[in-house]
């Protein structure tokens, strides 16, 4: 568990960190996701324009960075 290493570096840090993590004998990763960096601003004063907060497909959502780790983390062949 390296959220740092995992969610806020580059891809080439990512692989980087995935292969070091297959290396030592892990199958599985984990990171935290936290509900403030995928969901629209916490200090806005009021809801998105066309915000569909029920939706998780709303781009207003900020999947990305989850999104690339889980895609890396398959590649490297890790849960």
């Amino acid at each position: 568990m390296d959220d740092q290493a995992l969610l806020g570096g580059s891809q080439a840090k990512v692989d980087r960190t995935l292969d070091r993590v297959k290396a030592l004998g892990a199958d599985r990763i984990r990171v935290s996701a936290f509900w403030a960096d995928i969901a629209p601003s916490q200090s806005a004063q009021s809801k998105p324009a066309g915000f569909q907060a029920a939706n998780p497909y709303d781009p207003a959502y900020r999947w990305a960075a989850l999104d690339r780790l889980v895609s890396s983390a398959a590649a490297t062949g890790l849960r």
